[in-house]
């Protein structure tokens, strides 16, 4: 009917086309057992998740990774593994063309990091100490942007 959603598989990808002109990709995964998944980021080709395993009776990660997944061919490969015991968070990930960003507290830093998509190399771009919140990380391609709150001023 008019308006009805269109479903296509490609590679175990499902895109519909909605009557109103969107285009939704359903992207299945599959988690080993006792993983859970976290954030997720889209640059148009590829799609980024985090998968982990978090802390007996706790929220932070003890091991965490982040799978790229093609949207052409379904391909899939992991690009970033992480591990501590201490406990750690990776979240608010954004994807550009070439770059992948994404905001993890360890260790009482919270560091902004870049993933070089090209080259796989990860740099912090800039860390706070733990105290300081509301990071919101946004990105346009070109500019990576966030808020820090500093006391009660946000800049």
């Amino acid at each position: 009917g008019c308006g009805a959603p269109q479903e296509k598989e490609d590679g175990g990808i499902i895109k519909e086309e909605t009557g109103s002109g969107f285009r939704v990709s359903k992207v299945p995964i599959t988690l080993p057992d006792g993983w859970v998944p976290g954030d997720v980021a889209l640059n148009g080709k590829t799609a980024f998740y985090v998968s982990a395993v978090e802390q007996e009776m706790g929220v932070n990660m003890i091991k965490a990774s982040i799978t790229a997944v093609d949207l052409d061919s379904s391909h899939s490969e992991t690009i970033f593994q992480h591990e501590n015991e201490k406990g750690f968070y990776i979240n608010e990930m954004r994807a550009s063309s070439d770059r992948l960003f994404w905001v993890i507290l360890e260790n009482e830093t919270v560091s902004v990091q870049q993933m070089n998509l090209l080259t796989g190399e990860i740099k912090d771009i800039e860390a706070y100490d733990d105290k300081q919140k509301d990071i919101l990380l946004q990105t346009d391609g070109s500019y990576l942007t966030w808020i820090m709150k500093t006391g009660e001023v946000s800049t």
